[in-house]
């Protein structure tokens, strides 16, 4: 118990150290974070956009597995030498 105390103890250390050394980082990141929320109260619809990319790739998919299974269910195909084509 002695022993992992002591690790545990030097890991938060060194994560104590990790912190105050990117100090600046950190600010910086939390300015990004305070303007991109800034935006987005700002333009409520932006939300909406990642909504109407899955249905809008609904029909997408759609014709990607009837195709697919289009392909797949005409057989195996044969070779046949000097030609492109199986």
């Amino acid at each position: 118990m002695m022993a992992g105390a002591i690790i545990l103890w030097v890991l938060a250390f060194f994560y104590l150290i990790f912190l105050c050394c990117n100090w600046r980082n950190i600010r910086i990141a939390a300015a990004i974070t305070a303007a991109s929320s800034d935006f987005l109260s700002a333009n409520t619809r932006i939300i909406l956009l990642p909504i109407m990319t899955y249905i809008l790739m609904i029909p997408v998919t759609g014709m990607w597995l009837f195709s697919t299974l289009h392909l797949m269910s005409i057989g195996t195909p044969i070779y046949v030498p000097n030609t492109y084509v199986g």
